[in-house]
């Protein structure tokens, strides 16, 4: 758990440095790089706290809160919609959060891939399972 800890942070900063600060309001920036100090200091004790002082925290970091998780910020927008012909995958397509079944079925249907396993079947059934996947289910013979 320690090394998969380390190679977040590692991760998070890479991505930090990779935006620069340039890119982002100042007390975004700020606050990214304030989280990131804060959840060094248990693996860093020493580096963190002089990290933590040089823009003038006077109260040590370990009397600090952790930062606290905001799942809405977390979602992802997107996920890859798995698409079923009689119950095996035949594609993955990238798509909103907020897809109905009317635009995953018409998505869908425009897939080559899916295409090529109706031929010019029309599904007798489609099982829409919301953010995860679709199945047309046609005959066969």
């Amino acid at each position: 758990m320690f090394n998969v800890s380390i190679a977040q942070l590692m991760e998070f900063a890479s991505m930090l440095s990779s935006i620069g600060s340039t890119c982002v309001d100042r007390q975004i920036w700020d606050g990214a790089i304030r989280d990131l100090v804060l959840m060094l200091a248990p693996f860093a004790p020493h580096p963190a706290e002089e990290l933590w002082e040089r823009p003038g925290h006077v109260d040590g970091i370990h009397r600090q809160a952790w930062p606290a998780f905001d799942p809405a910020i977390a979602r992802e927008e997107k996920f890859a919609l798995v698409v079923q012909v009689n119950g095996r995958m035949r594609d993955r397509i990238e798509v909103s959060q907020s897809i109905t079944e009317d635009e995953a079925r018409q998505l869908s249907l425009r897939s080559e891939a899916v295409r090529r396993y109706l031929g010019d079947c029309e599904p007798k059934r489609v099982i829409f399972v919301p953010q995860r996947l679709i199945n047309f289910v046609v005959e066969e013979g």
